[in-house]
């Protein structure tokens, strides 16, 4: 039983993990094109 719920903690750990990793690539991505943006111009 406990080495169950260790393992659902694992994965949501993971899965939490990953969301942020996605977040922080997708807000660095729209930070550089709006750079890009605002240097072109």
């Amino acid at each position: 039983m406990e080495a169950v719920q260790g393992k659902e903690r694992e994965d949501f750990a993971s899965r939490v993990k990953n969301v942020v990793l996605r977040v922080l690539v997708f807000t660095f991505w729209v930070f550089f094109l709006l750079l890009v943006k605002v240097l072109l111009y």
